[in-house]
């Protein structure tokens, strides 16, 4: 295990670049504090959002979320709206790219949901891999974009940097 953050963060790319994103993401996630993972989670999110020119009500509402902790324990139902809206995309055969990119940052938003709900120490938390999958997320809309600069703004808001 990495002691340092600088080893923390090397050892985060060399997963991501390896394409082991889930393992990338659970390594940032087990060394951030929960209110940490929030803003790490809602940075993101956020990147993609500017990034791709989402315009998306239910994205927008768990970003506010994050902003403000009093909010926080209404993350469950912010991750249940996206949730059903990429099942909803889901059910489509033919999506545009458009559409296809929604789905990806639908899905994002409610892995980012479920880690606002989770640092609000609720009684049913959910899993803690879902955190972890904010990585694998991030970088299938990263593939989808194919934009170089974006994939090193969001190496860096994966690690943090």
């Amino acid at each position: 295990m990495p002691n340092s953050d600088g080893e923390l963060r090397n050892k985060a790319i060399q997963l991501w670049e390896a394409g082991q994103t889930l393992e990338a993401g659970r390594l940032i996630c087990e060394n951030l504090s929960p209110e940490a993972r929030v803003e790490w989670a809602a940075n993101i999110l956020r990147l993609v959002v500017e990034r791709a020119g989402i315009e998306c009500p239910s994205i927008d509402h768990v970003l506010s979320i994050a902003k403000h902790p009093p909010e926080r324990k209404t993350a469950h139902d912010a991750n249940s709206v996206a949730r059903n809206q990429a099942s909803e995309l889901c059910e489509i055969r033919v999506r545009s790219a458009e559409q296809n990119l929604l789905l990806s940052s639908l899905t994002l938003a409610f892995l980012v949901a479920r880690v606002i709900y989770n640092a609000t120490d609720p009684p049913d938390p959910f899993d803690e891999d879902n955190g972890w999958s904010i990585a694998s997320s991030l970088k299938k809309i990263v593939e989808m974009l194919g934009d170089d600069e974006f994939s090193q703004s969001s190496l860096s808001a994966l690690c943090g940097t």
